[in-house]
């Protein structure tokens, strides 16, 4: 390749690298957006194939669909959501590529533009906090919550701007290193063989400055303890495992360093009775052989307090569901959908007979 090519190939990449670090910067590469199964309301581990998961989507994608909605902006938006979600999540290779890594792997960014261009990953300076976020009940996610929650972080020292010195006039370039951070050792290997090697200056730790007098209130750390306050609201429906994230409300390691993002994992504990699919729950059920043959009205405990009442006619076999439509949750990202409850059936079959017992099934035959 002549000098001329190389030199516009190396233009082209940088050209690139402007735009994508610009880009970066204004956090359009990442945007956080709703989780696609959360948007459906569908368990993760869902098949792509299933009709579950199709029933689904047509269900939603009618109610908002914009010939249903031609002067609702907001319904149109809310169906392009639905079906991009359904796209994803029905196409086993987009549904790998969004799991690994989310929007970005979508739009083909799962390896970074550094790598691609240098071969060596760009480094980020801000990192998360991440905690858990533990909710008491179902219920909670059932009707919502608000919640507090008290977290302690490491922030800049406001004393000293996290210089780590009483003023600017105690901080002092580095005698031993005169300034750079780095100190050059030459190292004898064998006979004629010698090696230069660079390492951090062990009086300055690689600063480059020395602190003659410390800040009172950070001991010249740079970074103090701070206590605060957090109120969380939590959105009915939302899911095990969903991250709540705050914007610069982390700690940070490096005084020099903004605070990364505070994250909470939200943690749902298992319910007694009830089970968690999506967006629907999952019940059990057991009946008499009576009620399998002639049909049985019944109430199932539910969330909040409420009992939802059963139904089923005509002759019910073992393993049968009871589906009862809109019993199950909200949906996350739509709050008129919901999940449904469906009613596993168990059929109890009475141990032994009375000889008149079997008379009048006979008669019955």
């Amino acid at each position: 390749m002549g000098f001329k090519s190389l030199t516009v190939a190396t233009g082209i990449a940088l050209a690139i690298l402007v735009v994508y670090v610009a880009c970066d910067g204004q956090n359009v590469t990442d945007e956080p957006g709703y989780d696609k199964y959360a948007v459906l309301g569908v368990p993760r581990d869902i098949p792509s194939d299933s009709p579950e998961l199709k029933k689904i989507y047509r269900r939603m994608s009618f109610k908002y669909h914009p010939d249903r909605n031609p002067d609702d902006p907001a319904a149109q938006m809310n169906f392009m959501e639905i079906s991009s979600a359904y796209e994803t999540i029905s196409d086993p290779e987009r549904r790998r590529m969004y799991d690994a890594h989310g929007e970005r792997g979508l739009r083909g960014e799962g390896s970074d533009m550094f790598s691609q261009l240098f071969g060596q990953p760009r480094h980020h300076e801000q990192s998360e906090t991440r905690l858990e976020l533990r909710v008491q009940t179902l219920d909670d996610i059932y009707l919502g919550k608000n919640v507090t929650a008290n977290i302690e972080r490491q922030v800049q020292c406001g004393a000293c701007g996290g210089s780590g010195a009483k003023s600017p006039r105690h901080i002092h370039k580095c005698d031993r290193c005169g300034g750079t951070g780095r100190r050059v050792e030459v190292r004898q290997l064998g006979p004629g063989f010698m090696q230069q090697v660079q390492t951090v200056c062990n009086e300055c730790g690689g600063a480059g400055k020395v602190i003659k007098k410390p800040c009172p209130e950070c001991a010249g750390n740079g970074l103090v303890s701070r206590a605060e306050e957090i109120s969380i609201s939590i959105t009915p429906g939302t899911h095990d495992g969903e991250r709540l994230t705050f914007p610069g409300m982390g700690s940070t390691s490096d005084p020099r360093q903004s605070p990364g993002d505070l994250v909470f994992v939200v943690r749902v504990p298992p319910h007694p009775t009830l089970t968690r699919r999506g967006d629907h729950l999952h019940a059990e059920l057991d009946i008499s052989l009576k009620d399998a043959l002639v049909g049985f009205t019944t109430d199932i405990p539910h969330l909040a307090g409420r009992v939802v009442p059963v139904t089923a006619t005509g002759v019910t076999s073992p393993g049968d569901v009871v589906v009862v439509k809109g019993e199950g949750l909200p949906n996350r990202r739509f709050a008129d959908f919901r999940g449904d409850l469906h009613v596993h059936i168990t059929v109890k079959f009475p141990e032994e007979l009375s000889n008149d017992e079997k008379q009048i099934i006979k008669q019955l035959w």
